[in-house]
């Protein structure tokens, strides 16, 4: 391992023991969660797993979504109440 590969190891074993799940990513590409890592970087690669990503919607009728907003603010922007015909903001988590 080089010096990168070294800090980035150390990074992720930190988090680990900070309380972080990490991810193990096998060979199809697919990471998993790994709850008991056995740390052979030369052979497997983890990461910290990545938080949930939360963002708003604008959804008319309650099915059609419109557009995707990263703060609730900019969603409720796009939906003026005096010309609602339908619109509503939706807050969603991905996990």
């Amino acid at each position: 391992m080089d010096k990168e590969q070294t800090k980035y190891a150390i990074e992720v074993m930190q988090a680990f023991e900070n309380g972080k799940f990490v991810q193990l990513r096998f060979s199809s590409g697919t990471w998993t969660d790994d709850p008991a890592p056995s740390w052979d970087w030369l052979r497997d690669h983890w990461r910290v797993k990545p938080g949930p990503i939360t963002c708003w919607v604008t959804v008319l009728g309650g099915y059609l979504v419109s557009t995707v907003h990263m703060t609730e603010e900019d969603a409720n922007n796009c939906v003026h109440p005096e010309m609602n015909n339908g619109w509503a903001v939706h807050k969603v988590v991905i996990e």
